[in-house]
């Protein structure tokens, strides 16, 4: 995970937006209904797509995510499945979205191109947040940078 700083804001449009983070370490309930979306391959050939695509994903307990997972899931992770995509070559560092806050970073996913036997794989950001504060409130000190 990494924080850009920039010295000038960037400017919303089209796709780019900006969305608010979570509180610190807010574990999502399994069930939770999310959104994803990347312009990763659409196909296990390399097929790329021509916009943003998105889906639905359902949060999975990380308990049965790390079975699945043969215990590679920890607990800076997030688990989703959706019925009707997965994460593909190309969607990594997409946003996990739940009611307008960004829960997730895309992060891995199974073998192949829809491949269902392994729910998808988000880095879980309220576990970074306190890290995320410390490195901003670092930058406003230095001369030059963020206002206070």
């Amino acid at each position: 995970m990494s924080v850009l700083l920039r010295r000038s804001r960037i400017a919303p449009w089209g796709y780019v937006k900006r969305i608010r983070l979570p509180p610190p370490h807010i574990d999502l309930k399994p069930g939770t209904v999310c959104y994803v979306a990347g312009w990763g391959d659409t196909s296990n050939f390399g097929e790329e797509p021509t916009e943003l695509m998105e889906t639905n994903t359902t949060i999975v307990k990380r308990s049965l995510c790390r079975t699945l997972w043969r215990g590679k899931v920890s607990a800076n992770m997030l688990c989703g499945a959706s019925r009707n995509a997965t994460l593909q070559g190309g969607d990594s560092g997409g946003p996990l979205v739940f009611k307008d806050k960004v829960y997730g970073i895309v992060s891995f996913s199974g073998e192949r191109c829809g491949d269902r036997r392994f729910p998808d794989i988000y880095t879980k950001i309220s576990n970074y947040i306190d890290w995320v504060h410390h490195v901003v409130q670092g930058f406003r000190r230095q001369k030059g940078w963020l206002k206070p």
